[in-house]
């Protein structure tokens, strides 16, 4: 079962100006780290303060402050920008894509989250495969109904979705321990602000379900110490005993 967050930037329902600069930010958002020169900077930050579109404005300028660094404040833009247009979907999905290339994943998350109600399709989209990659039953619950009643094609990813959806409420209540494992991994990569790749669920070879979150850098140093952090979690969390195992692979 796997769902891959690779980066692209959305940039439907914009205007000229706006599509300029989001291409101009586009190779530090989906790299993660600044490749912008002072010149670009400014030039960005100028123009994005007079789009004439205040949704754009703001999300170009927060997009601007996570790449410099300035991640609290950026954030705070982009929130702004997503709450005048909850459903333009270029707000979210930039941003969440900014956010998950620094490693913030609990930022990220939330901002999906707070999705779940969205009728953009792109945004259900989105908020689906991220709802699979941690396993989360509630908010699948929530979007996979919305996405059936509005008629929306069935791709391979909402498929899969759909599927795992079901597999997750045949586990009935024992499920919710995949789900806190889920959550603890988060917390785990969050902290360390280590990018991840793609997660999927497979049995071992004595039958335990576990949940296999790729890490992106191929470091096997940094893949020990995150695993023993999860064992001793699990151990905090009293999960020891459970049919489900959480477990950080490397990367390619």
């Amino acid at each position: 079962m796997l769902i891959a967050f690779k980066g692209h930037l959305l940039m439907n329902k914009v205007q000229p100006k706006t599509g300029e600069l989001i291409q101009m930010l586009s190779p530090s958002l989906v790299n993660g780290e600044n490749r912008l020169s002072e010149f670009e900077i400014h030039y960005i930050q100028r123009n994005a303060k007079h789009l004439p579109d205040l949704n754009q404005s703001l999300s170009i300028q927060g997009l601007l402050k996570i790449v410099c660094g300035e991640v609290d404040e950026g954030c705070d833009l982009c929130e702004r920008a997503i709450a005048l247009g909850p459903n333009e979907a270029a707000s979210l999905i930039n941003y969440t894509l900014a956010l998950r290339s620094i490693g913030y994943h609990k930022k990220n998350y939330d901002a999906y989250r707070r999705a779940t109600r969205s009728v953009e399709p792109a945004i259900l989209r989105d908020v689906t495969n991220a709802a699979v990659f941690w396993v989360d039953l509630e908010i699948l619950d929530e979007v996979i109904p919305v996405i059936e009643a509005m008629d929306l094609p069935f791709d391979d990813d909402i498929e899969h979705a759909a599927k795992l959806r079901g597999f997750l409420h045949e586990l009935g209540g024992e499920g919710r321990d995949l789900q806190r494992i889920a959550k603890i991994m988060m917390g785990i990569a969050d902290n360390g602000r280590i990018l991840l790749d793609v997660s999927k669920l497979d049995f071992l070879e004595d039958d335990t379900l576990a949940l296999m979150i790729k890490i992106a850098p191929e470091d096997a140093s940094l893949l020990s110490d995150m695993n023993n952090q999860l064992v001793d979690a699990l151990l905090s969390e009293e999960l020891e005993m459970s049919k489900f195992i959480g477990l950080f692979v490397a990367g390619d």
